[in-house]
């Protein structure tokens, strides 16, 4: 009977073995609760030092996971299929490269790059690559507490970009999605910058993106480039000093910071003054499939209850295609065009109901009524000498005066890059020095004509100046720095795209740029972003109350929704 016993239990050890062997390696692909740790807390790592993992057929994976946090990087090649069925705990799903359809409940979603998702634990999912190669990014987290409430809504996809920045410190910009059980951060350390963190309450892996940082940890110093990882446990303190061009990390945490919650918080308690939750944009004219079409839309004004805005297909001449001139977006959606004679650019309501407009063809500063007949040729030169530059952004002020921008730069020797004033007696003066910027485009002036803002489309800045009882601008000074959009960020640029801007009765800025519409307070804190699908080029307010933010695109024209009020032009 004993030797029964024992041959039973040795056969019985040897299908449970049979059976570890070929069950799925679920904790350490995926990490779970009770999965040993694969990487020690302060020892940095590349993640092309990670074993890859043949999950299935055309699949591979690399895989970082601690007792409380798990990171994935899923390679996937052409129509490969992997399923999740069910999540074992809560996970946010990020696409690094390529196109993956993604199924959920019998619904299908393409998931472009940056696109990401959150799912709650219980959830299956079925992702697939589309016709190239695919990569994505899972992070999970595993404690056994909620810490937090959601920042996204379950099972929604959106693209990282939507995400608005908060500032938990100064030296940082940081995206977060928030789960119950952490969050995820896109953090983005300003050049130069030095942090330091105290041993705290949470976990952290940090994965270096862009750039790099030398952190210090237990008086040891190594530099994490791009693709190092490092995996920070609560007792672990730390500092980082911040490479010349910055440094993008992703860090997973749990349970969620505070100060991070807080930041975001405050951050949405704000924007979300100005724009309701759920407040999109809405399309109401697309360029690229409605007739006439745009090629390159520009500066608006609201005028008459109607919406006017430019379009131009070249800067030189003559202009004969139909895509040229001035158009018009009516109240009940018809379009038009007013006059495809001239390409302007910025426009601007004048005190007898016409429009200033600024003509990229013959280089001057026109009158239009707005049914398209040009009045008369208000500026086409400075001292006797025509414009060299493009006239470009205009905008009028309460005593009759108009302001432009005048750009382009000096390519052949010749002074081009400024602002420019035309006195109420049509006399026309350089209200700045020559290139006080690199690319001086949209300005707007405060209600009062005291403040004038200006953007300069080559840098960051957002310029501020006093504007003085002769029309010339003085005490030059920054008014706010833009936030830089991926794009830009990962070809090292600091273009920023801006372009025209508009302001609120609150004294808000609405800035237009390759990351959406930016809006900042009148002490030049920034408030949020309001995303798009393509870099914005102008706004103005309009409607029947001038709460609608009207936004142009190259090729499409917007409106959103706010709780403001903007001004009616001219101001009175």
């Amino acid at each position: 009977m004993r030797r029964f016993k024992r041959q039973y239990l040795i056969v019985i050890g040897f299908f449970i073995c049979l059976m570890f062997l070929h069950m799925p390696a679920n904790k350490e692909c995926r990490g779970e609760a009770g999965a040993a740790p694969n990487i020690k807390p302060g020892k940095v790592i590349n993640k092309a030092s990670l074993r890859s993992e043949k999950l299935l057929k055309g699949i591979q994976s690399q895989n970082i996971f601690t007792e409380n946090i798990g990171v994935r990087w899923v390679a996937l090649e052409p129509d490969a299929e992997i399923k999740m069925n069910p999540l074992s705990e809560e996970l946010v799903i990020v696409v690094l490269k390529g196109t993956v359809s993604h199924k959920a409940k019998d619904e299908y979603i393409s998931m472009q790059e940056n696109s990401c998702i959150y799912h709650k634990k219980g959830d299956e999912i079925t992702l697939k690559a589309e016709s190239e190669e695919a990569d994505i990014l899972e992070f999970s987290w595993f404690s056994r507490t909620n810490s937090s409430d959601l920042s996204v809504t379950p099972g929604t996809v959106f693209n990282k970009s939507e995400l608005q920045f908060c500032q938990p410190e100064n030296e940082l910009d940081v995206r977060i999605i928030q789960g119950k059980k952490g969050q995820l951060c896109f953090v983005r350390m300003k050049a130069g910058a030095e942090l330091k963190s105290k041993a705290g309450a949470e976990e952290v892996i940090m994965v270096i993106e862009r750039g790099w940082i030398d952190k210090t940890i237990n008086g040891k110093t190594v530099r994490m480039k791009k693709g190092d990882i490092v995996y920070l446990d609560k007792s672990t303190a730390h500092k980082d000093v911040v490479g010349p061009e910055g440094c993008d990390v992703i860090m997973g945490i749990t349970p969620s910071c505070k100060d991070y919650t807080k930041a975001l918080e405050a951050r949405l308690e704000k924007y979300h003054s100005i724009i309701s939750p759920g407040e999109r944009p809405q399309l109401l004219f697309d360029g690229t499939t409605q007739k006439p079409g745009l090629s390159a839309s520009e500066g608006p004004s609201w005028l008459n209850n109607k919406l006017y805005f430019s379009n131009y297909y070249t800067l030189k001449g003559p202009v004969t295609k139909e895509e040229g001139g001035l158009r018009v977006l009516n109240p009940d959606g018809s379009y038009g065009v007013v006059n495809k004679n001239v390409q302007t650019c910025g426009t601007t309501p004048l005190p007898n109901g016409n429009i200033a407009a600024c003509d990229l063809i013959d280089k001057t500063v026109l009158e239009i009524t707005p049914d398209g007949e040009i009045v008369r040729t208000i500026a086409d030169n400075y001292k006797g000498m025509r414009f060299a530059g493009n006239p470009n952004d205009i905008i009028t002020d309460k005593k009759g005066g108009i302001y432009f921008t005048n750009n382009l730069g000096d390519a052949k020797g010749k002074d081009t890059n400024a602002v420019m004033y035309i006195k109420p007696d049509g006399e026309v003066i350089r209200a700045t020095d020559w290139h006080v910027v690199g690319f001086p485009n949209g300005l707007v002036l405060s209600a009062d004509d005291k403040i004038l803002y200006l953007n300069d489309s080559r840098n960051t800045t957002v310029w501020i100046f006093d504007v003085n009882d002769d029309g010339m601008l003085s005490n030059m000074r920054q008014f706010c720095e833009l936030k830089l959009s991926d794009d830009a960020i990962s070809k090292g640029r600091v273009f920023t795209g801006a372009d025209g801007l508009t302001i609120d009765r609150s004294g808000n800025l609405y800035i237009t740029s390759s990351n959406g519409v930016q809006i900042f307070d009148k002490t030049g804190e920034f408030i949020g972003k309001i995303p798009f699908p393509s870099s914005t080029r102008h706004c103005v307010f309009g409607g029947d109350d001038y709460s609608t933010l009207y936004v142009i695109l190259l090729k499409q024209v917007y409106s959103i929704k706010t709780n403001m009020t903007g001004y009616q032009y001219p101001l009175r």
